[in-house]
């Protein structure tokens, strides 16, 4: 296995916010023992330089990351004991999203500053007059979208505190939006002042968006719109709650999420077509990322997204370097870059989620896969869905409480249409976007394949057995699992190695 110092130095930081988050014994399994494989193979390197920098990697990136986590706990905790549910406050935050959800718009504020009167300021406090202090991302309800992303917004409202889960598997908001580095809501909200220039490039994709989405609603039914809207737009506005719920019991819901798929079939399409009719590397690889940032900022630029784009720069470059890619390292690249951002994405779903499939199919998959001397495609990409299910299937268990049994088998009849799902969505809303009429004819494979998705869910979550209710596992019985789980593929690695 080649040197990666990346991946050295994302595990220490990885285990490092871990230690500090749970402060579970059973987190410092992984974490002495990831440090003691490094101290033994010391002897076993042929450069003793090379041995001691991995371990130095492992054990900086390890305290960079308890260091990260408490310092994005101590800035927290500076502000969230001071506001109070229906607490009136002046917010001042820079627009950087927007969002139509239950006939209101949300704003996602950044670079955000709360201003508390005397009287808000707790009388052991040794502050005296106003309190201006810095605070993470907040969501502004309000009743237009006519304030253009950019804009510096000064804002008077009501503070919303997000809602803790009452009983075992119910939704935890706060847990939700706090994992997204969201810590409350403003409701009643008026605008008092605003500031500074409009950010005319993503305000112009932010319409685009729109009137997409305005393409997929005219063209396709209530259903099909919503599940097509969410795929190629990350906009979950019209998207059905029970087609969400179902394609979650079943195990698709990944299916929903912009990932990797999205950066196959639009970037690589784009970048093999620029190297054919342009035939320089720089100039393609320029053009197809450039076109991929802009798509990323479209869609919002979801950790799913996120990961997916820098993995794809990371290609492009190498490409450009005429260096070979190595999907862990940029894998690890992108992981560091996010949790850097937002040390809490270890709590959301989504970002575990997304991490635990491109591990399953370049770790897992490609580890099980290559120990057979003789390629076959439906074996491989049979052991590939088994390989993202095995990394996964904790995970499920512990966000959802159930595990769904027929998960593989739906993932190998739904995954081969993706391409061909998204590549007509796509091609449908732009073309919605000049002649609507052709529109709806290219955007009858959709509507066909989203129906067999429907069905084949229906039919599946009617057979015996389809969700095993688990519980929510333990992090003990999890991290002995993954621990167990990565001795087995070391060990089929070792025996690949000497084959």
């Amino acid at each position: 296995m080649r040197a990666r110092p990346l991946c050295i130095l994302a595990s220490g930081f990885l285990l490092g916010i871990l230690v500090n988050s749970t402060r579970n014994e059973w987190i410092l399994l992984p974490a002495v023992g990831g440090f003691l494989w490094l101290v033994c193979n010391i002897r076993r390197e042929k450069s003793r330089l090379s041995a001691y920098g991995k371990l130095l990697f492992y054990s900086a990136g390890f305290l960079c990351g308890i260091w990260r986590y408490g310092a994005e706990q101590e800035f927290r905790a500076a502000y969230e004991p001071l506001l109070k549910d229906g607490m009136k406050i002046v917010l001042q935050g820079e627009l950087e999203e927007k969002e139509y959800k239950n006939n209101t718009y949300l704003y996602y504020l950044n670079k955000c500053y709360l201003k508390l009167e005397p009287s808000m300021v707790p009388a052991n406090s040794n502050i005296t007059g106003e309190l201006i202090i810095p605070c993470n991302q907040v969501i502004a309800e309000l009743d237009t979208d006519e304030i253009p992303i950019g804009k510096v917004l000064v804002l008077e409202g009501s503070v919303y505190a997000f809602r803790q889960a009452r009983n075992e598997g119910n939704f935890d908001e706060k847990s939700f939006y706090q994992s997204q580095k969201i810590d409350f809501k403003l409701k009643n909200v008026s605008v008092v002042e605003l500031h500074g220039e409009e950010d005319e490039f993503r305000e112009s994709l932010y319409r685009l968006k729109q009137r997409l989405k305005n393409v997929y609603a005219n063209c396709m039914t209530a259903e099909t719109g919503g599940v097509i809207t969410m795929m190629a737009l990350g906009d979950k506005s019209l998207m059905d709650t029970e087609i969400k719920e179902l394609y979650q019991k079943v195990g698709i819901s990944h299916v929903l999420a912009i990932s990797g798929l999205h950066i196959s079939v639009i970037g690589m399409t784009l970048y093999k077509l620029l190297r054919r009719v342009v035939g320089s590397f720089v100039i393609s690889g320029t053009l197809a990322g450039g076109f991929m940032f802009a798509y990323g900022c479209m869609a919002g630029f979801r950790p799913s997204a996120t990961r997916a784009i820098i993995m794809f720069f990371m290609m492009l470059l190498g490409q450009m370097l005429g260096r070979s890619y190595d999907s862990l390292s940029a894998l690890s690249l992108s992981g560091m870059w996010l949790l850097w951002e937002n040390v809490f994405l270890l709590e959301y779903a989504g970002f575990l989620f997304s991490y635990g499939a491109v591990l399953g199919v370049v770790l897992v998959g490609k580890i099980v896969v290559n120990t057979f001397q003789e390629k076959n495609k439906l074996r491989d990409s049979l052991y590939s869905s088994f390989s993202i299910q095995l990394v996964t299937v904790p995970l499920t268990a512990y966000f959802y409480f159930e595990v769904p049994i027929y998960g593989m088998l739906v993932n190998f009849l739904v995954l081969p249409m993706m391409s061909i799902l998204l590549f007509f969505g796509l091609l449908g809303g732009f073309i919605g976007l000049v002649w609507m009429d052709a529109a709806r004819w290219i955007l009858v494979p959709c509507q066909l394949i989203l129906l067999f998705y429907q069905k084949l869910s229906g039919i599946i979550q009617g057979l015996p057995y389809a969700g095993l209710i688990t519980g929510q596992p333990e992090l003990w019985r999890m991290i002995v699992f993954y621990c167990a789980l990565a001795v087995m593929i070391y060990v089929i690695w070792k025996r690949k190695k000497v084959w």
